[in-house]
């Protein structure tokens, strides 16, 4: 093996690369014991959440909105009662695009719920009629609209 200045001798090496491996065997060792004690708590799932402590335990919708709340918090343990918050916060969180344009008529009629109407593909081949859009939408609204309508710039080479 050729010697050049600043690199360690072979046997440096070996010592090295044996403390390297060591290291790691030993890392794996700790991993596999955390994952042993770590994991009746894996299996359990959600076990407690922190809701709004006003008036009623209702979730959100009934009860304040937590986006707004000042006032204290308190744990709810209940599996049922968890079940119902998370349930009210995923459909909170799932429908927040209800208010735009697209989430609300006419172009939500238009152009489905599921983006799955005719008119989805015309706009998406260029081929749709911008006069079936009434003309009450907002211009940044015509212009998203417009842009999906357009071809490709590497298509129209």
């Amino acid at each position: 093996m050729e010697h050049r200045r600043g690199c360690c001798s072979e046997s440096q090496l070996k010592k090295e690369i044996k403390k390297l491996k060591a290291r790691e065997n030993s890392r794996r060792k700790f991993r596999n014991i955390r994952h042993a004690l770590d994991k009746g708590l894996q299996t359990k799932g959600l076990a407690r959440i922190d809701i709004l402590h006003g008036e009623t335990d209702e979730p959100y919708s009934v009860g304040p909105d937590p986006k707004l709340w000042g006032g204290p918090w308190k744990s709810v343990t209940d599996p049922i009662q968890i079940a119902n918050h998370v349930i009210a916060a995923n459909k909170r969180q799932y429908s927040q695009a209800r208010h735009t344009p697209f989430g609300s008529d006419p172009l939500l009629s238009l152009l489905g719920f599921k983006a799955d109407q005719l008119e989805v593909d015309q706009l998406l081949q260029g081929s749709f009629k911008h006069s079936l859009l009434p003309p009450n939408l907002f211009p940044k609204t015509n212009a998203i609209l417009k842009t999906l309508s357009d071809p490709p710039l590497c298509m129209a080479l």
